[in-house]
């Protein structure tokens, strides 16, 4: 629960927002990937609350590469171990 809070703090904060076309492609791809025809897919995913579960894994997706491109990495030495 911490991390999908977080996540979305981070999409409202950066302005990240997830459109219907977007849900609607993931919905075509998916349904095309099981073979299963558009409508019926469709009412299945609304059945069992699907569409918001895609809807929150698309958000989650732009939220992940946000932080890709905009981390900053740096480097720093390792410690060295004393011998005692």
């Amino acid at each position: 629960m911490k991390l999908s809070f977080l996540i979305q703090r981070i999409a409202e904060k950066e302005g990240l927002q997830v459109s219907q076309d977007e849900v609607l492609k993931r919905v075509q791809s998916l349904a095309m990937a099981y073979q299963i025809p558009l409508e019926k897919f469709l009412k299945d995913l609304q059945k069992r609350n699907g569409v918001r579960e895609l809807y929150d894994q698309i958000a989650h997706e732009k939220v992940l590469a946000f932080l890709e491109q905009n981390a900053k990495i740096e480097e720093v030495p390792a410690a060295v171990a004393k011998a005692g």
